[in-house]
């Protein structure tokens, strides 16, 4: 799996069990090298003009994804053989409110299964966007087999360059719910690179070190995407720097104060949706992915989203950078048992549907 924040690629061995249920049994991740991060990120951006640039990347991803999968299948202990690998891919543009949606994940999933010997199954969102639907957010599904609790609802939020919530009503007694509450690390990485020259900005602590902006602020929660309905989904295309830039970005800023900005921008979005979904402040909320090892971020959220409950993923003994790749592993396993992996009521899809294409090695 690699999403949204372009960190790199996390790869999980899991072991399903008839019920759905799973364990993990190995997982690896690795940064993605330099020059394939920044072609990523070009392609990521909205710089689609060389066909050959984009099948040339795509080989180039596939080969890191085969290189990882190999490094993971030496470590298997040797009562586990591999039954298939399931691969996100790329994601360079994701249009599901066009007249003509479409979705483009970067992956050869027949060259992914020649160089591991691994049936593989990909493609996921395609069939969503088939029948009608977002084509995301995908793991609400997953998220709804692993961390409902009878006893109270849970509202699940993945932290990754874009922030999506799954809302599980308390044992699983009406629909899941979820949708993309807007950005989460992506716009603070990209400011963290365009100033500091660094990935990311560790556990937050330039955020920490400026004060929000609250005009900057109320002109970015004013933008029609957070008012929106759902179903809805959003990514790289729509929040970047030039969409911050349109927001009035002014040169007296300094730039710890936009970055202050853009962490209460996440926080407070994922807390006026939180505040829509449980106004009586009942349900227990999870962090996962990347953006859940962010102190700042943690903290901030974790006092806005008062009383309520929040921990990490990693509390309920699934690792926090672990969670979307094991979705998607589970994605491929319902693929096999020919069950559908999509949630109707969250993308908005015609109805379930068995997600995913199936590349035999």
């Amino acid at each position: 799996m690699s999403g949204t924040s372009l960190d790199g690629i996390d790869i999980v061995a899991t072991v399903f069990e008839p019920d759905d249920t799973g364990h993990t049994v190995a997982s690896l991740s690795q940064p993605f090298a330099p020059e394939l991060r920044q072609a990523l990120m070009q392609l990521a951006s909205g710089h689609h003009s060389d066909l050959i640039q984009i099948g040339q990347t795509e080989q180039q991803l596939t080969s890191a994804y085969a290189a990882l999968t190999q490094q993971l299948l030496e470590r298997l202990p040797a009562q586990y053989q591999p039954v298939a690998l399931g691969c996100h891919g790329q994601t360079i543009e994701h249009q599901p409110d066009l007249a003509i949606p479409f979705t483009w994940q970067l992956l050869d999933p027949s060259r992914l299964a020649e160089l591991t010997g691994v049936d593989v199954i990909a493609d996921f969102r395609r069939r969503d966007i088939a029948a009608g639907g977002q084509g995301a957010p995908l793991v609400p599904a997953f998220h709804a087999q692993h961390f409902t609790r009878e006893e109270h609802p849970v509202a699940v939020i993945n932290l990754g360059g874009i922030a999506n919530v799954s809302w599980l009503p308390a044992g699983g007694r009406t629909p899941v719910l979820g949708f993309d509450t807007g950005p989460a690390n992506m716009l603070m990485d990209a400011w963290t690179q365009r100033h500091l020259g660094q990935p990311i900005d560790w556990d937050g602590a330039w955020a920490q070190q400026g004060q929000v902006i609250p005009e900057l602020l109320t002109r970015c929660l004013a933008d029609e995407y957070f008012a929106r309905e759902a179903p809805k989904s959003t990514g790289r295309e729509y929040f970047n720097l030039e969409w911050l830039e349109q927001k009035g970005l002014n040169s007296g800023y300094k730039p710890q104060d936009v970055q202050a900005t853009l962490l209460a921008l996440t926080a407070t979005s994922i807390t006026l949706t939180l505040d829509q979904l449980d106004p009586s402040n009942s349900s227990q909320v999870i962090l996962c992915g990347g953006g859940a090892e962010n102190i700042a971020l943690r903290q901030t959220l974790e006092a806005q989203l008062a009383p309520r409950q929040v921990n990490r993923s990693s509390d309920t003994g699934l690792p926090t950078q672990l969670v979307e790749a094991t979705a998607f592993a589970w994605l491929a396993w319902r693929h096999l048992n020919r069950a559908p992996g999509n949630c109707p009521e969250v993308t908005g899809a015609k109805g379930p549907r068995i997600l995913g294409g199936w590349y035999p090695a």
